[in-house]
């Protein structure tokens, strides 16, 4: 690891927007990229049970299971649209930017990747504030229809995103 005094502008600046443990744009990324553009479409995902996954199968098993999901979002990107951007915003918090696409497609992209990781919810909206406020209504449902464990339980389908994510 280079040392702060050792790094260059870009390199300080990309260790500035960048998650570091996923590699994705972070926080800070999202909130500079945000006043520069609008955008069309908002996605806010969040991992089920990763305080039961941390505590139960360690926090290398949930750090696993992070980049898992930020390497799905980026692998993910490129079918809908280059200009789609992922960012780790927090814990188990994920926010996706897309530009001037359709809601439909945004919606079959975000469902693609809950198969293929399916202790993702998401939320979508034309706003921050209204994508989480469907994140919120979605977990609900998916807890009323067992396809998401209340928190504090067991991830369903943890065996399987474990065996195919991280081997």
């Amino acid at each position: 690891m280079k040392r702060i005094a050792d790094m260059t502008r870009d390199e300080l600046e990309h260790e500035a927007l960048t998650d570091p443990l996923t590699g994705i744009g972070n926080r800070r990324a999202f909130d500079e990229d945000e006043a520069r553009a609008q955008a069309n479409i908002y996605a806010v995902l969040d991992m089920e049970g990763l305080k039961w996954i941390n505590d139960g199968l360690g926090h290398a098993t949930g750090d696993a299971l992070l980049k898992a999901t930020a390497w799905a979002l980026n692998r993910h990107r490129d079918i809908v649209s280059l200009a789609v951007k992922a960012y780790r915003i927090g814990g188990d918090e994920f926010v996706v930017r897309f530009g001037e696409l359709d809601e439909k497609l945004c919606v079959e992209w975000l469902d693609r990747l809950v198969a293929e990781l399916p202790l993702i919810s998401y939320g979508i909206g034309q706003s921050i504030k209204e994508a989480d406020a469907n994140l919120s209504f979605r977990r609900r449902l998916r807890e009323m229809t067992w396809k998401r464990a209340r928190r504090g339980e067991c991830p369903r389908n943890l065996a399987r995103v474990v065996e195919q994510e991280i081997g």
